[in-house]
């Protein structure tokens, strides 16, 4: 079965557009903007063993700001996994993985402090909390020893307004909104605004 790093020649470094720039709309290669240049994520010699399945060995690749690359493999080649050590959802068995410079730390909330954040394909939202708690969990606002619930209620009003998209009702538990709207829910809360406290 291939491995991860039989694909990383198949990275795609895809073309990004230079609006932030001031330049004229339209596409270049993000190579050929000297903004572009600082690396933001990289990964160095990473590896990662389940049991007897060698799932990651020896994966290093470096992304600079303004690229997007995609990961592009068989099901099984590691994509996930790559994911999940940058993530600090797990930790690599060896190797290094360095954002904006630092490592990215030992656990999930180190990695989301250095601006990583992940929307899972299974979304990762409880049913059973509103949107709020959900855009919140785990970083709640707190002053005094009890939850701050105004405050979180009015950034998570001003984060939708921000997107330019209508929610239902903030308090409406997770398991009455649409699919799509769940989807909206989970990537709100990969967004900047929500992990400032």
């Amino acid at each position: 079965m291939p491995t991860f790093t039989d694909f990383i020649p198949r990275f795609y470094r895809t073309i990004a557009p230079r609006t932030h720039s001031g330049r004229p709309h339209g596409f270049g290669f993000a190579g050929d903007d000297p903004s572009y240049d600082s690396e933001v994520l990289t990964l160095t010699g990473v590896s990662k063993r389940y049991g007897s399945v060698q799932a990651l060995s020896d994966v290093s690749f470096t992304a600079h700001g303004g690229e997007v690359l995609a990961l592009v493999g068989e099901n099984g080649a590691g994509k996930s996994t790559v994911v999940r050590c940058v993530a600090r959802a797990v930790l690599p068995d060896s190797g290094s993985v360095v954002v904006d410079g630092v490592d990215a730390g030992r656990v999930p909330r180190d990695a989301i402090q250095r601006g990583v954040s992940v929307v899972w394909q299974d979304l990762a939202l409880c049913e059973n909390l509103d949107i709020t708690a959900n855009l919140f969990l785990g970083r709640e606002i707190a002053g005094g020893g009890t939850l701050r619930i105004a405050e979180m209620h009015s950034q998570a009003r001003a984060l939708f307004a921000s997107l330019n998209v209508v929610t239902p009702d903030l308090e409406r538990s997770i398991r009455r909104l649409s699919g799509g709207q769940r989807q909206l829910v989970a990537i709100a809360r990969a967004m900047p605004s929500v992990r400032t406290r």
